[in-house]
């Protein structure tokens, strides 16, 4: 809306009105269909994620123990490794 409301006076009259309501119209709903989509699918994701894990600690306690203590670690190690593989290749292609 303000990048059509600083354009200067060559710009409206070349431009048609439904042409200039065509596009805001079609841009924002592009734009609200892409926020429903990216809010429906966080919300689902987050329910079935929260979901998996009880179904997990309902059906093997000891394991999803096992799993909450060692996979923060291993992701930490993981990402350790990750930053000094990425600092080696980095270093090799200046």
């Amino acid at each position: 809306y303000d990048r059509i409301l600083a354009q200067g006076i060559e710009f409206y009259h070349s431009t048609s009105s439904a042409d200039l309501i065509a596009r805001m119209t079609n841009n924002a709903q592009a734009a609200r269909s892409v926020l429903d989509l990216v809010v429906t699918s966080y919300v689902r994701d987050l329910v079935t994620l929260i979901v998996l894990v009880g179904v997990m600690v309902w059906q093997q306690p000891a394991l999803s123990l096992i799993c909450f203590v060692v996979g923060p670690v291993a992701i930490y190690g993981v990402n350790r490794i990750l930053k000094r593989v990425r600092n080696i290749a980095a270093m090799e292609f200046r």
